[in-house]
């Protein structure tokens, strides 16, 4: 992700929220804005998102340990920070930072109580945050040079090479003298070089007590802040020279879930839609495999019909096509050219041409046998056809008369077999 949006929570929860979104350099890409989570929420989409919650929540420490890393790191932690705390260590958590140069190991320590509450605003909110930091682990590093950032009631101080620490910021002075920023006796000039910044809405109330620091430190700068720290902590954040990067407080039992597991709420949807696609696709193959199974059934069916109506003498449809084929042969006369029903009909169509008036009035072939009614003015062409049939090698009878008004219609029979 190129971009990313930093939300700053403020100390008092009755406050808005601020927040801002910069590139991959810490250059801001869009205009701060405050308002609710929800609002923030908005902009998020297809960005980091980066949470800064109040220093006064979260302790930063740096004890030694006797081990470097690990499972077995976490285990010591709270072990190594019990005399320390004022809280019981089981209503804590520990964050381990990456280790450095120095002997200590980054330590950031808050509530259970506060990680939970955090998490709960960021959900009803509709926020999927990658990283919480304490706000005062964003000041800038300064080899040569004390930061102070003041806001409000607040003072956060870095000195180079150690981490950040926020205190009440009442008395400026007393305060610097306790985090060794200068000399405790004022009598004593300090060889301490002060980097601070103030919001600059705040320059008026500050102005007199930074002004007076100046005959206590070796040099001193200030820098106004036009629109408060937030913009100054998310440039930190991107920065390459951050000797110290931040402790993400989302670790252990608050940490991104991994594997299977992770990011599911953004891929939820599509593996929605994915397993509906699939059960109608399932659901239309079977549907369509349906379809056919019945199309096929009647099919069959159809095809008996056929076969029983072709061949009303064969009662099994086994093999049905080789049956019809073997028919369809006799039909064809395959037992030489003076049998078959095209011999047979080829004669019985020349003797009719030559008897007029003569014309079949029913037809049926089985077995090289042709059966026939024929309707004749008389029985003498009956017999004229009979005599033209045989002429062609063909066996043809009279099987019996009868007459209809003037007509008379005789029933014929015609074989096959005579002439080869």
């Amino acid at each position: 992700m190129a971009e990313t949006l930093v939300i700053r929570l403020p100390e008092d929860a009755g406050d808005a929220a601020s927040w801002l979104v910069t590139d991959a350099t810490g250059a801001r890409a869009a205009g701060m804005q405050r308002g609710p989570l929800s609002l923030a929420a908005a902009v998020a989409a297809n960005r980091r998102v980066v949470v800064l919650v109040p220093g006064t929540e979260v302790l930063l420490t740096e004890p030694e340990l006797p081990v470097r890393g690990g499972t077995r790191l976490q285990q010591v932690v709270p072990f190594a920070l019990e005399d320390t705390l004022a809280d019981d260590v089981e209503t804590m958590h520990f964050a381990v930072g990456k280790r450095g140069d120095r002997p200590g190991t980054p330590v950031a320590a808050v509530a259970h109580d506060r990680m939970r509450a955090w998490q709960e605003q960021f959900s009803a909110a509709g926020l999927n945050v990658d990283a919480v930091y304490a706000d005062a682990a964003a000041l800038p590093v300064n080899p040569g040079q004390i930061v102070v950032a003041l806001e409000g009631p607040l003072a956060h101080i870095r000195k180079p090479g150690s981490l950040p620490v926020t205190l009440p910021a009442d008395a400026l002075a007393e305060t610097l003298a306790l985090a060794g920023a200068l000399d405790p006796d004022p009598a004593i000039a300090s060889t301490q070089h002060l980097l601070v910044y103030v919001p600059q809405s705040e320059w008026p109330v500050r102005k007199a007590e930074v002004e007076a620091l100046v005959d206590r430190c070796a040099t001193l700068r200030v820098q106004l802040l036009p629109e408060g720290l937030l913009p100054l902590l998310a440039q930190q954040l991107a920065s390459a020279v951050n000797e110290q990067p931040p402790i993400n407080l989302l670790q252990g039992a608050y940490g991104k879930k991994g594997g299977l597991g992770a990011d599911w709420g953004a891929w939820r949807i599509a593996a929605v839609l994915a397993g509906v696609l699939l059960v109608t696709h399932v659901g239309a193959q079977g549907i369509e495999l349906w379809r056919l199974k019945r199309a096929e059934k009647k099919l069959d069916v159809e095809m008996a019909q056929v076969f029983h109506q072709a061949m009303p003498d064969v009662h099994s449809t086994a093999n049905a096509r080789q049956q019809m084929e073997g028919r369809l042969g006799l039909i064809r006369g395959t037992s030489g050219p003076s049998g078959g029903l095209l011999f047979s009909l080829g004669a019985l169509g020349g003797a009719l041409t030559q008897v007029p008036s003569t014309s079949v009035a029913n037809i049926n072939y089985r077995d090289t046998v042709l059966d026939l009614k024929l309707t004749a003015p008389d029985v003498a062409s009956l017999d004229q056809v009979i005599k033209l049939v045989a002429r062609r090698g063909l066996a043809a009878s009279l099987e019996g008369t009868s007459q209809q008004g003037t007509q008379f219609e005789g029933r014929l029979q015609i074989k096959g077999g005579g002439k080869t």
